[in-house]
């Protein structure tokens, strides 16, 4: 037996012994393993030590696969399957966007900067790709698509980010994606 191997069969008897296995519930122990991945970010962003917190994501990710009658072994060799012959890039954030991700790669921004120069509602949500979220950036109003922090089918959209996060607003890890309208100075969304 591999040390990994022995590794994995130790932690599944240590949840076979505390009941997690049989007693738990998958929900419960995705909810742990998101919870895992916030301490290992956590770690990551603080720049400490992160070998316990990928080691309790693994612990988790072994739990998830004896619930649901596999094994991390069998579900590492599904993934890899999946990705061994993906085509893509890494963007500028390093984030790896695998062949047709994206129905758009490139993000657009529109700059309006004069009142007669603001789009028109259908422009608008042509351009943004859906309805209207308004964020309100200081000196500028920033137009984005209503879904457009939830969104995984579009690029990130650094300027539209910064420009939020630099206004106080929270925003999920990744960020405001998919293009954007900028108002500036006197043009202004009613």
């Amino acid at each position: 037996m591999s040390k990994i191997d022995d590794l994995i069969s130790k932690c599944t008897d240590w949840s076979n012994d505390r009941g997690i296995i049989k007693n738990g519930t998958k929900q419960s122990q995705c909810l742990k393993l998101v919870s895992e991945v916030g301490e290992l970010a956590d770690n990551i962003a603080k720049g400490r030590d992160v070998w316990d917190d990928i080691g309790d994501c693994m612990v988790v990710l072994n739990n998830l696969a004896v619930m649901h009658d596999s094994t991390l072994e069998e579900c590492l060799a599904h993934a890899y399957n999946d990705i061994k012959d993906r085509k893509g890039y890494l963007n500028s954030d390093g984030v790896f966007i695998k062949e047709g991700d994206n129905k758009k790669s490139i993000v657009e921004n529109w700059h309006f900067d004069l009142e007669e120069d603001s789009p028109t509602l259908i422009e608008a949500q042509d351009h943004i790709d859906g309805l209207i979220e308004v964020l309100h950036c200081g000196e500028a109003q920033v137009l984005i698509n209503e879904d457009g922090m939830f969104r995984d089918d579009l690029p990130l959209n650094s300027e539209a980010t910064n420009m939020a996060l630099g206004a106080g607003y929270q925003l999920p890890i990744k960020g405001i994606v998919g293009n954007a309208i900028i108002l500036k100075g006197k043009a202004r969304w009613a």
